[in-house]
C-alpha cells in the first residue's frame, strides 16, 4: 500500500526531492513512447525499401495502424490492473516488454516478422501510457497533477522538434533498425529510476479477474472502426455496421459490473457525467485537429509544391501549440476552473480550423497556415489537459487508474479513427494518391490536376473536421453546465 505522496511534507515542485525519482522514471518513460510516435514514421520509406517486395508493399501502414490499434486496447485494459496490482508493477511489466519488443523490431527480417512484433509493442507503449496516467493520479498532490500532465506534453513537444532530427540522423548515420534499438537501453535506465519510486496500489484496493470478454469486445469494435472508415466502399460499409453492432454489444457488456469482475470500461467512466463530457471534448478537440494535421506535410509537399524538409518539419506548429497553451493552461487554474478553460480550449478549435480552410482555399503563405495550426495545437493543449485533470478529480481513488485508461482510450481512439476519417477525404478526391493500380494511376496523371483535387480534398477535410470541432465546444459547455448543477445543489457551508 504506497500514499499519495513520498514523504510527509508536500512537494512544491515536480523536482522536490520527495517527489524527483517519480518525475524522472514517468518523464523517461513518456520519451520512450513519444519517441516512439514520432519516429517511425520518419523511417517508414527506408523500412520499406529493405522489407517489403511490390506484392506486400500496400501492407506497410500495418506497421503504424498494428501499433495504434495494440496501443488504445492496452490502454483500456491496464486501468483495470493499474488499480488492482498498481502502477508500479505495470511500470515494470512496460518497460521491459518495450525494451524486448523494441530489440525484436530492429532485428526483423521482413514485414512479416515485423508487424507482429510491433503489435507487441504497442501494447507495451498503452501499458506505459495508462500506468503513466495512473501513478500521476496516485504519487502527486491533486494540486500538481495539472504540472505533471503539463510536463508529459513539454516532452512530447520537445520530442516533436528533436525527434524528426534524431529520426534523420540515424536514418543517414546508422539505419533504420537503430530508431528500435535506441529505445532499449532507454527503457532499462528508465526501469532502474522508477522501479521503486512508482506508486503502488491505492488504499483499499482489491485484487480484480481481467475482463477477457470485454477486451475481445473491445478489439473488435476498434479493429471494425478502423476498417470502416479507411476507404468509401461496400467492405468499408459492412465494417462501420459490425462496429455498431459491437458497440451495442459492448455497452451492454460494460454496465455489468458484478462484485470482483468489473468490466475493462465500465460504463460510468464512458457513459455518464462528467466523465462523458470530459470523454467527449478531449477525442473530438484531438480528432479534429490532429486528423487533419496528419496530412498537412502531404498536402504542402504534393499541392504547394514545397521542399521535404519544410513538409516534415511543418507538423511541429500544432505541438508547440499544444505543449505552451498546455503548461499556460495548468497554471491558470487557482483563478480559471479547468471546466472554464477546456470551454475555452474548445472554442479556439473550429475558429482555427476555418482560418487553416480559408488560408488554403485562398492559397495564403504559409505563415498563416501554420499560425492557424498554432492556435489548433493551443486550443488542444488547454482543453486536453483540464480534462484529464478533472477525470482524476472526479475518480475515486481505488478507481483512478480505470478511469484515467478510459479516458485515454478515448482520446487514443480519436485520434486513430480521426486519421483513418479524414485521410480517406482528402485521398477520395485524388485519383492519383488513392489509386493502388498502376493503370488508374497513369490513367489519373493524364486527366487531372494533382495539386487541385488535393488542394479540394484538403478543404473538405477541414470543413467536416470543424463540425467535428462544433461538437467539442458543446461537450464542454455540457462540463460547464454539469459543473454549475452540481454546485447548485451543494448546500452552503454551517456557519458557527
Amino acid at each position: 500500500m504506497t500514499p499519495n505522496t513520498n514523504a510527509t511534507t508536500p512537494p512544491s515542485t515536480l523536482f522536490s526531492p520527495s517527489v524527483r525519482s517519480l518525475t524522472m522514471g514517468l518523464s523517461l518513460a513518456t520519451a520512450l513512447v513519444a519517441f516512439e510516435g514520432l519516429s517511425v514514421v520518419a523511417a517508414l520509406p527506408e523500412l520499406g525499401r529493405e522489407l517489403t517486395v511490390p506484392e506486400t508493399v500496400r501492407y506497410l501502414p500495418l506497421v503504424m495502424t498494428a501499433y495504434l490499434l495494440a496501443s488504445g486496447i492496452a490502454i483500456a485494459a491496464s486501468g483495470p490492473l493499474a488499480d488492482s496490482f498498481g502502477p508500479r508493477r505495470l511500470y515494470r511489466t512496460g518497460l521491459v516488454v518495450f525494451a524486448l519488443a523494441s530489440l525484436g523490431c530492429g532485428l526483423s527480417p521482413n514485414l512479416w516478422a515485423l508487424i507482429p512484433l510491433r503489435l507487441v509493442q504497442g501494447l507495451a507503449g498503452g501499458m506505459l501510457i495508462a500506468t503513466n496516467g495512473a501513478a500521476i493520479g496516485l504519487g502527486y498532490p491533486p494540486r500538481m497533477r495539472a504540472r505533471a500532465y503539463a510536463l508529459a506534453s513539454t516532452i512530447w513537444g520537445v520530442l516533436g522538434v528533436g525527434g524528426p532530427a534524431i529520426a534523420g540522423l540515424m536514418l543517414t548515420t546508422l539505419s533504420w533498425r537503430w530508431i528500435f534499438w535506441i529505445n532499449t537501453p532507454l527503457a532499462l535506465i528508465a526501469l532502474a529510476i522508477g522501479w521503486n519510486t512508482i506508486p503502488g496500489p491505492a488504499a483499499g484496493a482489491q485484487k480484480q479477474t481481467l475482463d477477457r470478454v470485454g477486451i475481445l469486445l473491445l478489439s473488435l469494435l476498434a479493429a471494425a472502426a478502423v476498417t470502416g472508415l479507411s476507404d468509401f466502399s461496400w467492405v468499408s460499409l459492412l465494417a462501420l455496421v459490425a462496429t455498431a453492432m459491437l458497440f451495442i454489444g459492448f455497452h451492454r457488456h460494460s454496465g455489468r459490473d458484478r462484485e470482483g469482475k468489473p468490466p475493462v470500461l465500465r460504463r460510468r467512466h464512458y457513459a455518464e457525467m462528467p466523465f462523458r463530457g470530459l470523454a467527449l471534448a478531449a477525442a473530438l478537440a484531438i480528432g479534429a485537429g490532429v486528423g487533419v494535421e496528419n496530412y498537412l506535410p502531404l498536402y504542402l509537399r504534393e499541392a504547394r509544391g514545397t521542399s521535404v524538409a519544410l513538409a516534415a518539419w511543418s507538423v511541429l506548429f500544432l505541438t508547440i501549440g499544444w505543449t505552451s497553451a498546455a503548461n499556460t493552461a495548468s497554471r491558470l487554474y487557482d483563478r480559471i476552473s479547468e471546466a472554464r478553460v477546456a470551454q475555452l480550449g474548445t472554442a479556439t478549435l473550429p475558429v482555427s480550423i476555418a482560418f487553416a480552410t480559408l488560408a488554403i482555399w485562398q492559397g495564403w503563405s504559409l505563415g498563416w497556415l501554420f499560425a492557424a495550426y498554432f492556435l489548433m495545437g493551443a486550443g488542444i493543449g488547454s482543453t486536453t489537459n483540464a480534462c484529464l485533470s478533472l477525470t482524476q478529480d472526479a475518480a475515486i481513488a481505488t478507481e483512478i487508474g480505470r478511469a484515467t485508461s478510459a479516458h485515454q482510450f478515448l482520446r487514443n481512439m480519436a485520434l486513430t479513427y480521426g486519421t483513418a476519417a479524414l485521410g480517406t477525404i482528402v485521398l477520395a478526391w485524388n485519383p492519383v494518391l488513392g489509386a493502388a493500380d498502376p493503370h488508374a494511376v497513369a490513367t489519373a496523371v493524364a486527366t487531372s490536376d494533382t495539386a487541385t483535387l488535393l488542394t479540394r480534398g484538403y478543404i473538405v477535410a477541414h470543413l467536416v473536421a470543424m463540425v467535428v470541432a462544433l461538437a467539442a465546444v458543446a461537450a464542454a459547455t455540457s462540463i460547464v453546465r454539469y459543473q454549475g448543477l452540481q454546485s447548485a445543489r451543494t448546500p452552503p457551508p454551517v456557519r458557527s
